[in-house]
């Protein structure tokens, strides 16, 4: 289902449910900021590779993130959001109350899009979405740093 999976498809999943996600959340008195993407096919096969899954055991294809003031604030995000979507069964992380390694926070989950895809949801304040985008826990650094493992 996943190998195959057709970007309009995706497309729609992903503004489907950016708008409900929008919609649960209209309530919050804190400022939210919701982002959405797809996943490349390079990084996909990437993750595939790295971590010897087929494509359907990918669930972050697509994905959602949303970004406010309080971490108390990311909890009860992601109550709402588990209240207005199927969640899938173990797909739940909380990195907030036990960071990785390199100091990511963030809350994690995966719920099905009302077509039946995969979404991976994140829950996370500004300040760990900094240092996710910009910090120790940069993608970006992590992607470099892999980089030169392979090159070694």
């Amino acid at each position: 289902m996943i190998a195959s999976l057709d970007a309009a498809l995706a497309k729609r999943a992903l503004l489907r449910s950016l708008r409900r996600v929008a919609v649960l959340l209209r309530d919050f008195d804190a400022g939210i900021q919701l982002y959405g993407r797809i996943k490349s096919i390079d990084s996909t096969s990437d993750k595939m590779l790295r971590e010897g899954v087929g494509a359907h055991e990918v669930l972050d294809i697509i994905g959602i993130r949303a970004v406010t003031d309080h971490v108390h604030d990311c909890y009860r995000m992601i109550r709402r959001i588990h209240s207005g979507f199927p969640v899938l069964a173990r797909e739940y992380d909380d990195y907030i109350a036990a960071p990785k390694p390199n100091g990511y926070r963030s809350l994690h989950t995966t719920v099905l899009s009302s077509c039946g895809l995969p979404i991976e949801i994140q829950a996370r304040t500004h300040t760990m979405h900094a240092h996710a985008e910009r910090g120790a826990a940069s993608h970006v650094r992590y992607k470099k740093l892999q980089a030169s493992v392979r090159g070694a």
